[in-house]
């Protein structure tokens, strides 16, 4: 059974690296010469996520569709809000940069402490409320030099707090329904959300003839490699870790995505020695949560099989 734990654990940490890439990713997409925007970025990475899941669930597992009208509309509901965080994260890293962005999404462990107990009428965890807190201190110290760019740090904080909402609805939704059918829903109805809000705000839809071969090669990858993939992956990990451990893991995204960024683009992203501070106070609360969960485990074992402790 430890074992099969570790495998969720190794499982998630990969996920969180791919996640981390996604920056990466979106910059080059974003900047390069016939680039595109944001909300164009997120409709075609929700579009080919879709298909790459629906393939994936029709051809390789041969899995039906089971779930009824009610819960296909909270599948589209949350669809909706994870389009919304996309599109706010991109924009965060169009605005200032992929350090900016990815330590703010850090915050989300602390929506979710705050969530995840109003949702599913869970108490109030005092640890996680501390190690959230701790989680924003470590973002204000990394984010402490680079007030000019208020505008990226209010977007990434405003995709965290959605990044928050949306995995208390799916940690939600997968005690019910399978990974795959709750994500080929909710990438179909993201898709569909952004090219509403493209038409209603006027916004330039980007037509396939105007993407570049080269973004087309970085799209894919988005869309299958770091959406359909690892969106599975997070929600599978969700059927056996708490939201909280997996949004405060999900925390290592920026420190892989940072040093990314360094290699990828050392003209723009530039660490100061503070952010080695704030990394280390965020690595901290992931270290903090994963003995206080350790400890809570033996102690549940213990009162259950009290002759063996």
């Amino acid at each position: 059974m430890e074992r099969g734990l570790g495998t969720y654990y190794l499982l998630l940490h990969i996920t969180v690296f791919i996640f981390g890439f996604t920056g990466i990713l979106g910059k080059q997409i974003t900047s390069s010469d016939g680039g595109m925007d944001s909300v164009n970025l997120v409709l075609y990475r929700m579009v080919i996520a879709f298909i790459g899941l629906l393939l994936y669930m029709k051809l390789v597992k041969r899995i039906k569709f089971k779930a009824g009208k009610k819960a296909i509309l909270g599948f589209i509901g949350i669809g909706a809000i994870i389009a919304a965080h996309w599109i706010t994260f991109f924009y965060s890293i169009q605005v200032s940069n992929v350090s900016i962005a990815l330590a703010c999404i850090s915050s989300s462990a602390l929506f979710t402490s705050i969530i995840e107990p109003l949702l599913i009428k869970k108490k109030i965890d005092v640890s996680e409320m501390v190690l959230g807190v701790a989680t924003v201190v470590g973002i204000s110290i990394i984010v402490d030099a680079e007030m000019d760019k208020v505008e990226g740090i209010i977007l990434a904080i405003i995709s965290a707090a959605l990044a928050g909402l949306f995995g208390v609805l799916n940690s939600i939704e997968t005690k019910k329904h399978r990974p795959t059918e709750i994500s080929v829903v909710e990438m179909l109805s993201g898709a569909f959300f952004t090219f509403l809000f493209l038409i209603i705000s006027g916004w330039k839809i980007i037509s396939l003839a105007d993407v570049s071969s080269d973004n087309w090669g970085l799209i894919i990858v988005l869309g299958l490699v770091a959406t359909s993939f690892a969106f599975v992956a997070t929600v599978e990990v969700m059927k056996v870790l708490s939201p909280f451990t997996v949004a405060l893991s999900i925390n290592l995204e920026p420190i892989y995505a940072i040093i990314m960024a360094l290699l990828f683009f050392p003209e723009s992203e530039q660490m100061s020695p503070l952010f080695y501070l704030g990394a280390g106070i965020i690595i901290g609360t992931l270290i903090v949560n994963a003995l206080i969960k350790k400890s809570r485990r033996k102690k549940l074992k213990s009162s259950e099989n009290p002759i063996d402790s």
